[in-house]
């Protein structure tokens, strides 16, 4: 095994690279200074996080998003992506938007199965569950008895004639669910 021996100056020292001690000097001098370019950093990454607070009107109610991170930067694209989120699930099942598949459901109700989209029909069915759980006291169907808005602006309640007359309309068992076919079903006309 051949040894490396480290060329030295006339008079005897090693030059600088090959002097252990200031290469250990150095390392703990670049070391030193890595920390300390590093520290304006970490004071940066210990500052509150920026948030952003925005309400918008959706689904006939006030729907309100948080916002929160160290990159305030992020914060609108994120809050406006919720929002954009929510409006393609609101097109989907909101009954207060007349070409939803929820409104399809509705007009087509005792008269053919709609074809629903796999989200809505899992929502479908753990509002079927609630029904069955609390024994109708909570009933997916009760929009029968008219549109309920809680819109501050424009609140709507229907009258209490028109929900009577359509109580006989309200009933969860008749909403007939095939998600092999991925379809829904109101099986009595009016509902």
């Amino acid at each position: 095994m051949d040894t490396v021996t480290p060329l030295r100056h006339a008079d005897g020292s090693l030059p600088p690279a090959a002097n252990p001690a200031r290469r250990r000097l150095a390392l703990g001098a670049a070391a030193l200074g890595a920390c300390l370019a590093a520290w304006p950093l970490a004071r940066s990454q210990r500052r509150e996080p920026a948030r952003l607070r925005e309400a918008r009107a959706m689904m006939g109610t006030q729907v309100d998003i948080a916002a929160q991170s160290a990159d305030r930067a992020l914060l609108q694209p994120a809050i406006d992506a919720a929002f954009a989120s929510m409006a393609e699930l609101a097109a989907v099942m909101s009954h207060f938007e007349p070409t939803s598949r929820v409104s399809a459901i509705n007009l087509a109700a005792g008269l053919q199965p709609v074809g629903v989209p796999v989200e809505l029909m899992q929502v479908l069915e753990m509002a079927r569950g609630v029904s069955r759980q609390s024994e109708g006291a909570f009933d997916i169907t009760i929009g029968s008895v008219g549109r309920w808005h809680f819109d501050p602006l424009r609140p709507q309640i229907p009258a209490p004639a028109y929900i009577s007359n359509h109580l006989p309309d309200v009933d969860y068992s008749k909403l007939a669910l095939d998600t092999d076919s991925g379809t829904a079903y109101l099986t009595k006309r009016g509902m």
